[in-house]
């Protein structure tokens, strides 16, 4: 009865040892291979069987299985030193992320090792960094150009990592320094640029200023002209007007309009007490000073 029960237990532990070696589970985060003695196990078709998250069957003791990371990987390396077209050195920062898209030709590519699709994967952005900062000068660096640079590298090493299985998600340029040695050389050039750019703008300012001011100058001689033309026809008009007021005077009383002509004679001459008048006494000038008739 005894070795009855012990066969029984037996039988049972060998059972959930058989079913718990034939049962895996695949995490959310990750991806899975199955190696059945060493080869990876392949489809109808021929391509790796890849087993996405959740509960699946492997064959005991014969199958191992390959766990691979389907998270978003951060490539953050050293700064590199790297020369422009101007064969002038700068230091650039950068980093990448990346994740697995082809889980077969990853684990064939590096064997499944994230690190060492991160070695590989770096020295490819060295390469590309290198090739891409060769062909411009740093000025370009530093403007709106950088970005172009940044777009022809995520294109650039994007097809190289499709050979290792990975896809880019992303390729930033952190930082971009100049050695001590290029710094002052590449300030002085900015400098430089920044005083022919403003010299050659108040070149410009000071002509397009000149224009303006002959322009005024040449209008306000115009006004100035028309203005005096103006005066000149309405003293024209008003003299003539006085000299027909005079005539019409003098038509209808000589004698009054002569008397009101010395008297105007008399206020012109006479605007203060320190004017001083030389003349014969018997003069014209005062003949309604001795009668009122003039005689």
């Amino acid at each position: 009865m005894q070795s009855k029960s012990f066969s029984v237990l037996l039988l049972i532990v060998l059972t959930l040892f058989v079913i718990g070696s034939s049962l895996f589970v695949v995490d959310a985060r990750e991806r899975a291979l199955v190696l059945r003695f060493g080869e990876v196990q392949r489809d109808d078709k021929g391509a790796p069987l890849v087993y996405m998250p959740g509960l699946h069957v492997k064959m005991p003791l014969a199958d191992t299985i390959k766990r691979l990371d389907a998270r978003i990987q951060n490539l953050d390396g050293d700064a590199d030193r790297v020369q422009t077209l101007e064969k002038k050195d700068v230091i650039v920062d950068s980093f990448v992320k990346w994740k697995v898209k082809d889980f077969s030709h990853f684990y064939l590519s590096t064997n499944g090792d994230v690190r060492k699709a991160s070695e590989l994967l770096e020295r490819k952005v060295d390469s590309a960094v290198r090739e891409e900062f060769g062909k411009r000068i740093i000025r370009d660096l530093v403007s709106e150009a950088r970005l172009e640079a940044m777009f022809n590298l995520r294109d650039s090493i994007h097809a190289d990592a499709e050979d290792l299985g990975i896809e880019i998600v992303d390729i930033r340029i952190k930082q971009i320094n100049l050695p001590n040695e290029v710094s002052e050389s590449v300030y002085a050039n900015m400098r430089a640029e920044r005083v022919k750019t403003a010299t050659e703008l108040r070149s410009t300012g000071q002509g397009e200023a000149n224009i303006i001011k002959a322009k005024t100058d040449a209008e306000v001689k115009i006004l100035l002209a028309q203005s005096d033309q103006e005066s000149r026809r309405i003293r024209g008009e008003g003299d003539a007007t006085a000299a027909k007021i005079y005539a019409d005077t003098y038509k209808q009383n000589p004698e009054f309009y002569a008397f009101l002509r010395s008297l105007d004679a008399y206020r012109a001459s006479f605007t203060s007490e320190k004017d001083v008048m030389v003349l014969a006494p018997d003069s014209d000038f005062f003949k309604y000073m001795r009668s009122k008739t003039g005689k």
